[in-house]
């Protein structure tokens, strides 16, 4: 008995190695066993407690489980984390801990920020939330889209409020067209914010991107065959409403860059600047006016060039004091095109010092030209021959409304209106057959198409 004693009193303070320490305690175990079996189990009890103080908690199980003490047991096999041990023992001994180790072993999973293991185990819920708290969005957006659709809309949304966040605009577009954006119109902040920088970006790509993620949008998912311009100009949907403006700006910029890329055919790219002013409260308004204008410049169009280039220095002067500059809009009534008063001014200009001083040279030799004038060009309505703005998709007078053609977004004529035979949206002959010589494919869907005479 005082042998055992003494083993007993051996303390951690006593002995740092706690293996040594262990096989100390042992000892005590075996001369309980030999010659006092009856202390033999609180013996064995005093050092599976010491043991788990110690943190050795599998050891401390083995000594429980040699008593029978197994709810002890199970729950030093989880402490230690032998979970196989503690699921076997459960299953024969308490099959009622079984579910209390499965708990504890997910919240260790959570703990631990293991979505792997937590996906094997069928708990997609929890492997999505661990996925994205560790910023792993790609595992955390792949396993919601192939087993929680539900889910997938709350996790895209979330992963792209930070890419915006982030500044990163692409990617966050990206993301929502390769997994679909929500219609919900709560997220409706977050898509605007892509919109206005995907359009002000001088990145080729963005205008194409935001027109994929835009379409998808409009039709809640992939989108086939899209509906037409005119098809969206006159829905009454929701995100048609909020989203069309900044869809055609998208496709019209997308147009634009594709003849850009083949430096061909100016006078076409100088329509499509000028219809782009139609939409410049999705983009920079003096960025508009100021490409329109050097367009038309490139085109040979000197007065519609002194006409939108006169507006962009009215607007770069109120960018710069807006107390003191009063822009007059009342050459762009009935145009169709936004005033700058109705519009949030950009904080700086899209051009200063030398070049804007060239602008400013450019409109001063044309206002003391009397062969220019500044201008936009007209012509007469299909219906009743009044003459309107040539980009004009109404008539002021009687009301006649007009199809965009796909290519510039002019209106579409009566006498030179041609569609595709697979979207059925409208074009001008011209514009159409332009566009044909050199992509071969529908401007809006996409589908091989011929040109029409």
């Amino acid at each position: 008995s005082s042998a055992i004693d003494t083993y007993l009193s051996v303390t951690e303070t006593a002995c740092s190695d706690l293996d040594r320490l262990e096989e100390v305690w042992k000892n005590a175990t075996f001369l309980a066993m030999r010659h006092e079996r009856e202390r033999h189990d609180d013996i064995v009890a005093i050092i599976a407690k010491r043991l788990k103080i110690l943190g050795r908690f599998v050891a401390a199980a083995e000594y429980y489980e040699n008593i029978e003490a197994v709810r002890e047991a199970v729950n030093c096999y989880c402490d230690g984390e032998a979970w196989e041990k503690a699921r076997c023992l459960a299953e024969g001994r308490c099959p009622d801990m079984l579910r209390i180790i499965e708990e504890r072993y997910k919240r260790d999973l959570i703990t631990k920020g293991d979505g792997e293991q937590l996906m094997r185990m069928g708990d997609v819920s929890s492997a999505l939330e661990q996925f994205a708290r560790l910023g792993q969005w790609g595992k955390c957006l792949q396993l919601a889209a192939e087993k929680s659709p539900v889910m997938l809309k709350h996790y895209v949304i979330q992963y792209c409020k930070i890419l915006v966040n982030k500044g990163e605009f692409a990617e966050a577009c990206q993301a929502l067209i390769r997994y679909g954006p929500p219609i919900e119109q709560s997220n409706w902040e977050t898509y605007k914010h892509i919109c206005g920088a995907l359009l002000s970006s001088s990145d080729s790509t963005s205008p194409s991107l935001l027109r994929d993620m835009l379409l998808r949008l409009i039709k809640q998912g992939v989108v086939a065959i899209p509906p037409t311009p005119k098809t969206i100009m006159e829905s009454r949907e929701p995100a048609d409403v909020e989203f069309h403006k900044a869809l055609f700006a998208a496709h019209l910029q997308m147009v634009h860059g594709r003849f850009q890329e083949q430096m061909k055919n100016s006078e076409i790219c100088s329509r499509i600047s000028v219809a782009l002013c139609r939409y410049c409260a999705e983009f920079p308004v003096d960025r508009a006016f100021y490409e329109a204008g050097l367009a038309c410049k490139h085109a040979n169009m000197i007065n519609m060039s002194f006409f939108f280039l006169s507006r962009f220095l009215d607007i770069s002067d109120a960018v710069k004091d807006p107390d003191k500059v009063a822009i007059d809009n009342s050459d762009f009534l009935h145009t169709g095109i936004p005033s700058p008063c109705d519009l949030d001014l950009p904080k700086e200009p899209h051009i200063s010092g030398p070049q804007a001083e060239e602008i400013r040279d450019w409109v001063r030799g044309w206002n003391q030209d009397q062969s220019v004038q500044q201008k936009i060009d007209v012509r007469p309505c299909d219906k009743c021959q009044t003459d309107i703005c040539v980009t004009s998709l109404s008539c002021p007078q009687c009301g006649a409304k007009y199809e965009p053609c796909i290519v510039t977004f002019y209106p579409v004529l009566k006498e030179s209106r041609v569609e595709c035979t697979n979207c059925k949206a409208a074009a001008n002959r011209g514009d159409w057959n332009t566009w044909l010589q050199l992509f071969k494919t529908c401007a809006w869907c996409g589908s091989p198409q011929s040109a029409q005479y």
